[in-house]
């Protein structure tokens, strides 16, 4: 064994560092949410059939739709899910919200990434609080811890087409965030041995988070979990036609549909969200399995030196896993340029956030238009991993020091109270590169969608610019974005500045109270 290094015979041991295996994620996991048979309620269960299921949970019963549920999941082609159950009895709401603050703390969650409630039906008069309170988790925990996950949601009992336009309305009043991770299914579906009372018609939910886990399977996140035969499904409880799918598909309503010879097939996609870039169910699912693969990735570093050699690896093991999921086409776009980015560099870490003791990086996806990026900023910090990402408001606030100390940061927002007149409305912007800085096709956009784009304009060392909301003449420190109407008076607003490749470079938010 010459040139081995060993100095004699013998047994001896190497130690060898390598870095942390890339975390693997399983997708197309739902959590089911049932009433128990009886006493108290149960945790999270781990359910790998449904013999199991019976076994722990008992069969079907007239009372619930979980088992119905369950086993149409696996009979669609599941694989793995999670089963917790209420106690009957008292308030419904405070029950789903004690169990819900337990499954953040359980393990078992780490494994989900769906959220389904059949039951939630037997309480007409409170279903869709109950569906928000879903939707709510789907975002964030009571703690405000995020989670990343997706809610399959359950027409009302015996709905037409005018009951379930006005649930849709309800769940999505004054939740434009939440329901960005939700999808509505409709109508019922008839089982052979379907509860009588309901003349043998179940809600789908089970049925249809099969089929994205069979998807999930075959293909990958990506596929739009839709034009799938529903296994089990003798009948419909509500006729659909195209006539009436075309109203109520672009509302969000995902039509069950039976086509002759074909059986009855899920013929819809869509989330709740009317925000052009969430409103396909596998759009959103590829960025929310995204978000959930780089938080295990990123906290797996949490001890490594903050270096250019940290820098590297970041970029090196997102540009892979990006790439695979490119190569089975989750991104847009004909090459890796178009359909994603990763950047973790002296740019996104100056000094200032390196001394914050934080890592930051920024990605930029396109799921749905080549080029068309959606971008999430990475923080890494002593508190954990913070994936704010661009109009998604609920997630900005822990990025707020790290943009804070950009190299040229949005400092303030002066917002008009309510009114028509924008006269003192402006936002402040300066600039701590120690150089000049070329601002032409700059951007600022809000939540709401306006957009003011920079004309030619360099913006000195040092110096700082007020960007107003009314019509003027632009100079060297103000700039004039034309408006009638005030842009920033509203309850509150986040600011996005973005240079002219588009990356994020700093983020503002105000709140009422300002």
């Amino acid at each position: 064994m010459s040139g081995s290094g060993l100095a004699a015979p013998g047994v001896y041991f190497r130690e060898e560092v390598s870095a942390p295996a890339r975390p693997a994620l399983r997708t197309g996991v739902p959590l089911f949410i049932g009433f128990a048979a009886e006493g108290t309620g149960r945790g999270l269960t781990e359910i790998r059939g449904w013999v199991e299921f019976v076994r722990n949970f008992g069969d079907v019963r007239s009372d619930s739709y979980l088992a119905y549920a369950v086993r149409g999941f696996f009979g669609n082609g599941g694989h793995l899910c999670q089963v917790a159950t209420l106690a009957r009895g008292g308030d419904v709401v405070a029950a789903l919200g004690s169990l819900l603050a337990q499954a953040a703390d359980d393990p078992l969650l780490d494994e989900v990434d769906l959220l389904c409630f059949p039951d939630a039906v037997l309480v007409p008069e409170r279903t869709v609080e109950l569906q928000r309170a879903l939707l709510d988790f789907c975002r964030r925990d009571a703690q405000g811890r995020p989670h990343y996950l997706f809610a399959i949601l359950d027409a009302l009992p015996a709905a037409g087409s005018d009951e379930i336009v006005k649930q849709r309305n309800a769940l999505v009043l004054n939740n434009p965030a939440a329901i960005r991770s939700g999808a509505l299914y409709f109508p019922w579906i008839l089982l052979a041995d379907g509860p009588a009372a309901g003349r043998g018609f179940v809600p789908p939910c089970g049925h249809v988070a099969g089929i994205y886990a069979a998807r999930d399977s075959a293909v990958g996140v990506h596929q739009a979990p839709a034009n799938v035969e529903l296994e089990g499904a003798l009948d419909l409880q509500a006729n659909v036609d195209a006539l009436l799918q075309q109203t109520l598909n672009p509302q969000g309503i995902n039509c069950l549909r039976a086509f002759p010879g074909r059986g009855i097939r899920v013929w819809g996609a869509r989330t709740l969200s009317d925000e052009p870039e969430w409103t396909y169910v596998n759009v959103r699912r590829v960025f929310l399995t995204v978000c959930r693969w780089i938080e295990r990735f990123m906290e797996s570093l949490v001890f490594e030196p903050h270096d250019e050699g940290l820098w590297l690896r970041v970029n090196r093991e997102l540009n892979a896993y990006l790439t695979e999921l490119f190569r089975q086409g989750a991104f847009m776009g004909a090459t890796v340029e178009e359909a994603f980015y990763v950047r973790c560099d002296a740019v996104t870490n100056p000094r200032e956030v390196r001394d914050l003791s934080q890592l930051v990086t920024e990605i930029g996806l396109a799921p749905a238009l080549p080029g068309e990026f959606i971008v999430i900023s990475i923080v890494q910090g002593e508190e954990g991993v913070t994936l704010a990402v661009d109009g998604d408001s609920e997630s900005l606030q822990p990025l707020r020091a790290a943009a804070q100390v950009a190299e040229v940061p949005i400092l303030h927002i002066e917002a008009n109270p309510p009114g028509a007149d924008v006269a003192g409305e402006y936002l402040l912007i300066a600039n701590r590169s120690g150089r000049g800085v070329e601002m032409t096709n700059w951007k600022v956009v809000d939540r709401v969608g306006h957009r003011y784009v920079f004309p030619r304009f360099v913006l000195p060392r040092d110096a700082q610019v007020r960007l107003w909301t009314k019509a003027g003449v632009d100079t060297g420190g103000d700039l004039f974005w034309g408006y009638d109407r005030a842009v920033w008076n509203n309850p509150g607003d986040t600011a996005f500045l973005y240079d002219a490749q588009d990356y994020l470079i700093s983020t503002y938010t105000y709140q009422a109270s300002q």
